[in-house]
């Protein structure tokens, strides 16, 4: 998923660290919502770095085992 950086079950993973890593703030107008998305958006692509990693690590050993 997402050019093979992170298998499909490791969304949910993302999605649990985004939300936990993003400060809720009041949205007042869209200047808000675009700095809230710009910062969710980051927070997202590190996670998907972290998370892609570790998926990648285990691939490789899967297929070491196996061959």
């Amino acid at each position: 998923f997402l050019d093979e950086r992170l298998g499909f079950p490791s969304i949910s993973a993302v999605v649990e660290m985004v939300l936990s890593e993003v400060q809720t703030c009041p949205v007042t107008d869209v200047a808000d919502v675009l700095e809230v998305d710009r910062t969710a958006r980051a927070a997202g692509c590190a996670a998907v770095d972290r998370v892609g990693s570790a998926d990648r690590e285990s691939s490789v050993r899967k297929r070491r085992v196996g061959a």
